[in-house]
Parts: C-alpha cells; sequence; structure tokens
C-alpha cells in the first residue's frame, strides 16, 4: 500500500500536458505581439514612403496648372496603399505657408495665391500622421493611442 502511494506520487504521466498548458499562451501571446510589432513597422515604412513620393510629386510639379497640392495628395494616398486612407491626416508646406488636410482628405493649395509660390529653388514640405494600435489579445502595449509621422521636405525644381 505504502508502495503504491509512492509509485503514484512520483508518476510523471501528465506532466507535460500540464507544462504545455502553461507555456503555450505565454508563447502565443509573444508571437502574436512580434506580429502586432511587425505591423505597425510596416505602416510606418509605407508612410514614410508615401509622404517622400508625395514630396517629390509636389516638388516637381511647379508648372501644372491644376492643383498640385491635390496632385501630391493623391500621390501619398497610391503610394501607401496598404494604408486606410480615410485614416491619414496630411499637412503641405509651400514657401511657409501650410495647408493641412483633415483626416482622410486631400489637400488643396488653393490658398497660397499664384504658382509665384512654387518659386524653382523653394523648399515644399510634406507630412502625414496615421494612427496605429499596440493591442495583443486585449492588452495595449506602450501608450494608448499611438501615431505614426512622417515628414519629408523637397527642393521646388
Amino acid at each position: 500500500m505504502y508502495r503504491r502511494a509512492v509509485h503514484r506520487a512520483v508518476d510523471e504521466r501528465g506532466a507535460s500536458l500540464i507544462e504545455f498548458a502553461v507555456t503555450v499562451p505565454v508563447l502565443v501571446m509573444l508571437v502574436l505581439g512580434m506580429m502586432r510589432f511587425g505591423i505597425t513597422y510596416n505602416n510606418q515604412i509605407m508612410l514614410t514612403d508615401a509622404v517622400r513620393a508625395g514630396a517629390r510629386q509636389l516638388s516637381v510639379s511647379r508648372g501644372d496648372n491644376t492643383d498640385i497640392c491635390n496632385k501630391a495628395g493623391v500621390k501619398v494616398r497610391n503610394a501607401g496603399a496598404m494604408l486606410d486612407a480615410s485614416q491619414i491626416t496630411m499637412t503641405m508646406v509651400v514657401n511657409g505657408t501650410t495647408k493641412t488636410a483633415a483626416k482622410g482628405a486631400l489637400p488643396s493649395c488653393t490658398g497660397f495665391g499664384s504658382q509665384a509660390a512654387f518659386a524653382s529653388g523653394s523648399d515644399v514640405s510634406v507630412s502625414a500622421v496615421y494612427p496605429c494600435s499596440l493591442r495583443v489579445m486585449g492588452i495595449t502595449f506602450g501608450p494608448s493611442t499611438c501615431t505614426l509621422s512622417s515628414q519629408t521636405t523637397a527642393r521646388v525644381e
């Protein structure tokens, strides 16, 4: 009888199942966290590339008669195709004048006066802000509100 009780106490059957049940949630949360940070980093890279493309469009469109800030905004949206366009807030600075579009809207250069504001050699700047989330399985890592931002300045050609 004593021998049977001692044998049951040292029996290791089922121990690996308990270890697995304790370890898996931690590993799943770790993998999902790495995926979430990877997605956020990818969004930052896309936003940076989109802003660069918009600044380039704005800097080479000096002689265009259309609203070139609008064209640059479209370029930002197209370059950041994987980003939700309704969540991007764009700001453009031309010759010291700032135009900020509402979230999801395209900017307009109608208030800059004339095309003289786009003089060759002057600087134009495009910046954008995009929201992000650092929630994994209901747990927020980092600040509760996360925003990605990027800014590029280009010389008007």
